[in-house]
């Protein structure tokens, strides 16, 4: 995840000699461009185990949200840092919290994406529907609320959604815009948030990434 410049992974702890871990520590690492160095492990407000899904989203390009999937518990969580440096992070009460029991055959919670809107208090969790042949937007929210929004259908059922956000600079886009480019699909908001669609933007998107650490 890439914010205020650095870049942020989600990562556990792995034994190079191979030796089984039962319970490996999990952590923040961000790679400082400026420095060109990666950073101190940065602590997380949970503990997750090697089942349960960790995904991370930005906050107006200015904080960083995580989300939680117990496996166990089927219960969701996310929480917003209040303060994030490539060596210090500092986190806020949890924004919100999820019984997805009610939701198990609503969508699949598997390689999705999310961002969270503030105002409303919901979080916007892109998958797809049990079937595996639409791409569906799962709006969720406090006090069981849950509305979902179909985006279309699904034409490779190894693609799923990703959704990335940005904030423009100079140049303000005032129209919705779609780009197509072989399998990936990328729609451009008016508020500059960018969807791109399957595998095949999230290895455009990767592309560039390491063009800018390659040739800079």
């Amino acid at each position: 995840m890439s914010l205020k410049g650095n870049t942020y992974w989600f990562a556990r702890e792995i034994n190079i000699r191979g030796e089984r871990i039962d319970d490996p520590p999990d952590f923040l690492i961000c790679f400082d461009f400026t420095t060109e160095r990666f950073g101190p492990r940065l602590h997380l407000p949970f503990h997750s185990h090697s089942d349960d899904t960790v995904i991370l989203s930005s906050v107006r390009e200015e904080q960083l949200a995580v989300l939680i999937k117990r496996f166990d518990l089927w219960r969701m969580e996310i929480w917003v840092t209040t303060k994030i440096e490539p060596k210090e992070v500092s986190w806020n009460k949890l924004f919100l919290a999820v019984d997805m029991i009610p939701l198990i055959t609503a969508f699949q919670f598997c390689n999705v994406s999310f961002f969270i809107d503030e105002k409303k208090n919901v979080v916007v969790v892109l998958g797809k529907d049990v079937l595996n042949t639409r791409n569906i937007a799962n709006i969720i929210g406090n006090d069981g609320y849950f509305k979902q929004v179909d985006l279309g259908e699904s034409t490779n059922k190894y693609c799923y959604p990703l959704v990335c956000s940005f904030v423009p600079s100079s140049v303000q886009i005032k129209q919705a815009t779609r780009v197509m480019h072989h399998h990936h699909i990328v729609l451009v908001g008016k508020d500059g948030r960018i969807i791109c669609f399957g595998y095949f933007g999230f290895l455009y998107l990767l592309y560039i990434f390491l063009s800018y650490l390659c040739f800079r």
